[in-house]
């Protein structure tokens, strides 16, 4: 008896560690082409990102860092930051250091608020709503708007005008819930134009990729180990309708990727 559970178990180790052994893993992309490269063992092999249904697993969000919200939907996570002559200069654990143009960003949320409410909440309110300011929603309840005008050393500056007077605040990140920029900085917001990619990272960012977007050359300098999802957003025969007032990604997707969702298994 014991001789025949040995043989059994040995058979499922040695396929199981078979199967491990020749799971594809993300080796490069090839952007004027449209594919991913993959490698099974020492072999490697080429897909069209439209023939990509899914792949991998999202990461969860992390609860102890912010999330950088782009104009063109989706989200990145930071450690930490900085505003540098209308740059975002952002700490992430996959990259190191990032810098982003503050007209691609909608806004940046700020923890420990990421309960699937607050979060969904947030995004709607970065992504969705047109205001003319930036502002600031504070954890005491409070909203101010006026102009974001500095970011360092976990502190964000703050300018509001208060009857003919300017006034600048200083606030520690830890009493701000959520910053929104002004919808006029917004220039690349992509209008309409659906994604190839949608990518998720090992940190916890989930953002598309699109025709012409600098997130290429990003994703060219990571290394391929840190990305852990894939999802085709262009595949044959599936509606790209867009929703009004939402990042421009099929109502289908951004339902499951940008709100409450459940990670898809591994397939492609």
């Amino acid at each position: 008896m014991w001789s025949y559970f040995r043989f059994w178990a040995g058979m499922i180790l040695g396929a199981t560690m078979g199967w491990a052994q020749e799971a594809e893993t993300l080796q490069r992309w090839n952007w004027p082409e449209k594919k991913v490269v993959w490698q099974r063992g020492e072999a490697t092999s080429e897909q069209l990102f439209s023939e990509i249904t899914s792949w991998g697993n999202v990461a969860e969000r992390r609860e102890d860092g912010l999330l950088v919200v782009l104009a063109s939907g989706g989200w990145l996570a930071g450690n930490g930051g900085e505003m540098v002559d209308e740059t975002l200069h952002l700490e992430t654990v996959s990259w190191g250091k990032i810098e982003i143009p503050l007209e691609e960003c909608a806004g940046i949320l700020f923890p420990p608020d990421f309960s699937e409410k607050t979060f969904s909440e947030g995004l709607k309110r970065l992504l969705a709503v047109e205001f003319s300011e930036d502002f600031l929603e504070l954890r005491n309840g409070d909203r101010l708007t006026g102009e974001w005008v500095g970011w360092k050393e976990g502190k964000i500056t703050f300018r509001l005008e208060e009857g003919e007077s300017t006034v600048e605040l200083t606030l520690e990140t830890t009493a701000i819930r959520r910053l929104g920029l002004a919808s006029r900085l917004r220039q690349k917001t992509r209008n309409g134009e659906i994604p190839l990619l949608l990518v998720g990272l090992r940190d916890g960012s989930l953002f598309p990729i699109y025709e012409t977007d600098a997130m290429q050359k990003n994703l060219d300098a990571l290394s391929p180990e840190e990305v852990v999802y894939l999802e085709s957003c262009r595949r044959a025969g599936e509606s790209s309708e867009i929703t009004e007032g939402l990042p421009p990604v099929s109502n289908r997707q951004w339902r499951q990727k940008l709100f409450p969702f459940t990670p898809p298994t591994t397939s492609h």
